[in-house]
């Protein structure tokens, strides 16, 4: 996963969730571009190109992935464009 790829985003990424303030990631609207299920997405972008995810996004990430539970978050899905890390939750509302 990194450099350059030809990788398409399965989701429509719509606007920003400005009442998130994380501290790696921003949030997104978006919905799935088959099925218009809502989701959202939070992308984690690399300040610089050249450098590989910072260990603690890959833990999230890989944690979010093994996690089942009706209180937590629901994981669907993961991406990696180029210098930015997509990862896609069921909808929520930042409070």
């Amino acid at each position: 996963m990194g450099g350059t790829q030809s990788v398409v985003l399965p989701y429509e990424v719509g606007e920003e969730e400005t009442a998130y303030r994380g501290n790696y990631f921003k949030m997104f609207k978006g919905k799935h571009k088959e099925e218009g299920t809502a989701v959202s997405v939070f992308e984690y972008k690399a300040t610089n190109p050249d450098d590989p995810l910072p260990p603690l996004v890959e833990n999230m990430v890989k944690r979010l992935k093994t996690l089942r539970h009706p209180n937590l978050l629901r994981y669907i899905d993961s991406v990696q464009i180029g210098q930015s890390l997509f990862v896609v939750t069921e909808e929520v509302e930042p409070l």
